[in-house]
């Protein structure tokens, strides 16, 4: 999943450099959408097996959530920093930023994970 997310990221940086309306330039949206459509699917699969069942429809609907933050302002901010006067390819890389937070806390997440390794922190596991 941090191999999805860093792709997007590098995808994003590259659209900073191509020309639009390209051949190379599609190429790279379409890799985009890919990378991230697959990341979103990889993250809702985790979180189904991560969640305790009580709570797994809560914990997939606030990743959900958190997305469609990132999608009303993403473009925001994105239309702030040119409507300041912010070039395009600076305001693309600062694009790029977001998409390299899941690989970071999901590096988090995996040292949590190896640290409570029987769940006993999550509830999940442990005595019984």
């Amino acid at each position: 999943i941090m191999r999805i997310y860093i792709l997007q990221s590098f995808c994003i940086l590259l659209l900073a450099n191509i020309p639009f309306g390209t051949g190379i330039f599609v190429a790279t949206m379409v890799a985009f959408s890919c990378f991230q459509t697959g990341g979103q699917a990889a993250i809702n699969t985790l979180l189904a097996m991560t969640y305790p069942s009580k709570i797994r429809s809560t914990g997939i609907g606030w990743a959900g959530g958190v997305g469609k933050m990132g999608g009303v302002l993403g473009p925001l901010f994105g239309g702030m920093a040119v409507s300041s006067g912010t070039s395009l390819p600076v305001t693309i890389i600062f694009a790029a930023l977001p998409p390299l937070a899941v690989p970071s806390s999901l590096f988090l997440f995996q040292r949590a994970q190896s640290a409570d390794p029987l769940g006993v922190a999550r509830g999940t596991g442990g005595a019984v």
